[in-house]
């Protein structure tokens, strides 16, 4: 009778032992998945945003009109040179 119940307690110990280890390696997989995520929403933010400030520097830039600015000051200079 004795052994019948050792065997059944260790039987409840070993099951006990699984359910923790399922529980952390569920927990684990959670975490990545997580990690996962986080570092996808991480790099979409970072290109919506430099995808952003690339938008606002180019509307100030044409605004500004840079090019025509960068050449009207070499027309200047080239044509002081030649008088």
């Amino acid at each position: 009778m004795s052994s019948v119940l050792i065997k059944k307690f260790r039987l409840t110990i070993n099951q006990k032992k699984l359910e923790r280890e399922l529980l952390a390696i569920n927990k684990y997989r959670i975490l990545m998945k997580l990690k996962i995520n986080i570092n996808f929403i991480e790099k979409y933010l970072a290109y919506l945003i430099n995808d952003i400030e690339y938008k606002r520097i180019t509307k100030k830039l044409k605004k500004y009109d840079l090019m025509a600015d960068v050449d009207d000051q070499r027309f200047h200079h080239f044509r002081s040179t030649v008088n």
